[in-house]
């Protein structure tokens, strides 16, 4: 830069002006490619849900409703185990196992990475429903702590009289 300019007042000023639409463009821009991706999205969720045909996630956590995304990407016009295993596991954040039972037009999910209900039940059900073919019902099963379980523990009962019968069997005392 020449010496001319780099003491001149009106090009500092003309320089400070420029860098203000210079640092607004890059965070539009940085902010657009966060919104492209489900997992960094905040603001892109609306189109996302939108595009996917999702009514009602205004009322959920962006946690919630990346999760609400992902399982409808994952979802298919086939049912196949891997889809609803896939659909599972974006709500569940663990593994499932899922069994079926053709013959009597029936399907299990068993949540086995984790014990009790998933937060987001609800929405999993919907989702599954809205995928395994009209003539089947889907089944739930779910891991649960164990009397035998919380002996080995070594939690007194006075520890465990914190928690809600609810609570102690999905292993909430135990980190689960």
């Amino acid at each position: 830069m020449l010496d001319v300019y780099a003491n001149s007042p009106e090009f500092a000023a003309i320089q400070q002006g420029l860098q203000v639409g210079l640092d607004a463009l890059w965070e539009a821009v940085e902010d657009t490619k966060k919104q492209i991706f489900v997992a960094t999205a905040d603001s892109g969720l609306n189109e996302w849900e939108q595009c996917l045909g999702i009514a009602g996630g205004a009322m959920l956590t962006h946690g919630q409703r990346r999760e609400t995304v992902n399982a409808r990407q994952r979802g298919g016009s086939t049912f196949t185990k891997s889809v609803i295993q896939g659909i599972s596991d974006a709500y569940n954040g663990g593994p499932v196992e899922v069994t079926t039972d053709y013959p009597n037009f029936s399907i299990t999910i068993t949540f086995t990475g984790i014990y009790g209900v998933p937060e987001q039940f609800d929405a999993l059900q919907t989702e599954i429903e809205r995928q395994i073919p009209a003539h089947m019902t889907a089944g739930y099963s779910y891991k649960w702590v164990t009397h035998d379980q919380l002996q080995l523990s070594a939690l007194t009962h006075d520890e465990l009289s914190e928690y809600t019968h609810e609570e102690t069997k999905a292993a909430v005392p135990l980190g689960g």
